[in-house]
Formats: structure tokens, sequence, C-alpha cells
């Protein structure tokens, strides 16, 4: 017997030559999905809409508006012990100046400058530690 192919309602040929047993006649076949992807892109049909002119009225569209640049956000003060220029003394500003003291990565040369904790004029591993105490709040 042949069997029927039927696909959402829409009946394709049978499978063998005899007439479908279904009682719906049989249609064009089916497309399969690999089928109906076309290369054409949706843009490349043409539009039913007419295109548009450009008008010598002004727009009422902000789009079409000459932006203004927005003001850069402010830099926060550098100040001393801050080793990273985000404005607060953390323990990650401690951290980076030890880091700095033992060689392992080197601080920018504009944080150098507010690496020297006590004020002696030399930056060593008793700046990092006196960094780390005042985090901490064990000295202020």
């Amino acid at each position: 017997t042949a069997s029927c192919n039927c696909v959402a309602g829409a009946c394709r040929a049978p499978t063998s030559a005899l007439a479908s047993p279904c009682s719906s006649p049989p249609s064009a076949p089916v497309a399969s999905a690999a089928s109906t992807t076309s290369s054409k892109s949706p843009s490349a049909e043409p539009s039913a809409e007419p295109p548009v002119e450009p008008s010598a009225e002004p727009s009422a569209d902000p789009s079409d508006e000459p932006v203004e640049p927005s003001p850069a956000p402010s830099e926060p003060d550098v100040f001393t012990g801050d080793m990273d220029g985000d404005g607060q003394l953390t323990m990650s500003d401690a951290l980076a100046l030890l880091r700095h003291t033992l060689n392992l990565l080197p601080l920018p040369d504009e944080y150098v400058a507010y690496a020297d904790i006590n004020g002696d004029g030399v930056v060593d591993t008793s700046d990092a530690l006196m960094l780390m105490r005042a985090v901490l709040g064990i000295i202020s």
C-alpha cells in the first residue's frame, strides 16, 4: 500500500505509484527548511513603499540635531598612598606598593611620587607596611 506524506495538512505525493490513501488530493511537494532558505537578503526584495525624499523643512527628529559632547568626568585627586588613582585608600593600594618595593610589579611613574608614605625620601617596604596599617585603621 502507498503511504501518505502529509505534513501540517498539506499532502505531498505518495511514496509509491499507487494513489494516496489520504483523503486529501496530493499537492505540490512541501519544501524542506533547508531549501526554503534563500541566499537573497530581505533587503534585496523590492519595497512596496516609495523612497523617502529629503525635505527642506527642519526635522522634529532629535537624532538629526547636532549632539554636544558631554563634559569629561573629572579625574579623582590622587594623594599620598593612592597607588591606583581611584581616590580611595584600600588594601589594593598597599599591596601595589608592596609589590613595587619588592620589585615584583613596578608602579607607573606617575604614582611613584605618591608612594613615599612616611616622607623619608625613600620608597621601601616600611612605606607599604605603614599604608597597610592605615588602611586597616591601626594608625591614622
